[in-house]
């Protein structure tokens, strides 16, 4: 789910290879590749189906295609931010350009998983950059709010919940999460977190435990030392939906989705995405404070 529209964007000339530094120093090279042979990225949402590519010989990445803002955001504006926090973004391997696109080289978050099961939130109150027309920011203004990013201040932006019998994936598509109620996205969220019902007790405890702990992460560091206001930006939940997997309890949260980010004017926390992020701690909470109720 990139919402690509450009704000202050760079201007990038792709005359061969240059080399940048990564955020642990190390160098990447932003250069032309043939990506012919990449395969269509098989978790990709439905605006980018096709296009969100897994680069031959390359298993632990993935290409997406971006517009310069988000290009900005790798390149430069994730220096800002501590090391604590980098550690919840995809690592940054460098820039691919072919002759109709631009691609970040990401980690791609779903390799360390059997079977992974994923969720993604679509964080805040608004999805329309600063740089939007008037009527489009109504338009956009009026679809947020009757939907649970106004009532609730994050969307499904989709599920992937892994089935066993059939080997395949139950999908809940992003057209579907802009049409879910209050009531609907908390069913849905539940439902994530318990597969289903199939997740055991002890499973469903770890990942809250998990979960809960890296968001608080997050909060404290949207709220105590607040840098860039996120908009239509994503918390990615990841875990191994193989109940036989040795790693059955792995689980993860990831910042994800940067086209639309702003440097604070007044350094005052980015209210829209943080009521999102304090209601997604407190369901949690409630959903884990039921579990300890539950007689194992």
């Amino acid at each position: 789910n990139m919402h690509c529209e450009t704000a202050g964007a760079l201007d990038i000339v792709p005359t061969g290879p240059s080399i940048r530094k990564d955020l642990h120093g190390k160098a990447h090279v932003d250069l032309t590749e043939d990506v012919s042979e990449a395969e269509a990225f098989e978790f990709a949402d439905e605006g980018h189906k096709g296009v969100m590519l897994k680069p031959k010989g390359e298993p632990q990445v993935i290409l997406k295609p971006v517009r310069d803002s988000e290009i900005k955001f790798y390149t430069e504006g994730r220096l800002a931010i501590s090391e604590e926090i980098q550690e919840f973004l995809p690592r940054f391997y460098g820039i691919t350009r072919t002759d109709e696109r631009n691609y970040v080289k990401l980690e791609d978050l779903t390799l360390p998983y059997q079977s992974v099961n994923m969720m993604d939130l679509k964080m805040g109150t608004q999805t329309w950059g600063e740089k939007k027309a008037p009527e489009s920011i109504a338009s956009r203004t009026r679809k947020d709010q009757a939907s649970t990013t106004g009532s609730l201040g994050m969307r499904f932006c989709g599920s992937w919940l892994y089935e066993e019998q059939s080997r395949d994936y139950k999908i809940l598509s992003k057209t579907e999460g802009k049409k879910l109620s209050q009531e609907r996205f908390v069913i849905e969220l539940e439902a994530f977190i318990n597969n289903g019902g199939k997740n055991s007790q002890e499973k469903i405890r770890r990942l809250l435990e998990q979960y809960i702990a890296k968001l608080k992460t997050i909060q404290e560091w949207m709220t105590e030392t607040p840098t860039y206001r996120f908009i239509a930006s994503s918390l990615l939940f990841l875990y191994e939906g193989d109940a036989a997997s040795k790693d059955q309890y792995r689980a993860d949260v990831r910042m994800i989705d940067f086209s639309n980010v702003y440097p604070l004017k007044d350094h005052s926390p980015d209210a829209g995405y943080l009521f999102g992020l304090n209601n997604l701690i407190q369901l949690m909470e409630q959903m884990q404070e039921r579990e300890m109720c539950l007689t194992p």
